[in-house]
């Protein structure tokens, strides 16, 4: 093509590409919008021991925070690790129990 003596050349993209390109910046916007950099939650976690340091499996680790409507709970793996996630931001109180020992109890987490 050529537009007042200079020569200007056009490149085609395909219809296919330019739909490819759209829908990918469509989901960047949806899935990475600006919510996700105010997402404000957190975890506990961390492993189970007894007074001779050997992990203890199967104990019930619950937390109770204002935050939370209720509790949230989860038990010990086999290595005495527990994780619960998705936790929104606050202070808790964290128990620990299980048969024939004394529940301990960890305020302020």
């Amino acid at each position: 093509m050529r537009t007042n003596g200079r020569t200007v050349l056009l490149q085609v993209v395909p219809m296919s590409r330019l739909v490819g390109l759209l829908a990918a910046l469509v989901a960047a916007i949806v899935f990475c919008g600006p919510e996700a950099a105010y997402a404000q939650t957190g975890n506990i976690a961390g492993t189970v021991r007894d007074t001779q340091g050997a992990v203890l499996p199967g104990v019930l680790v619950e937390v109770t925070s204002p935050q939370l409507i209720g509790a949230r709970s989860t038990t010990t793996d086999s290595n005495g690790r527990y994780q619960i996630a998705s936790l929104p931001v606050g202070v808790y109180k964290v128990t620990f129990k299980i048969d024939n020992f004394t529940s301990v109890e960890r305020s302020n987490v």
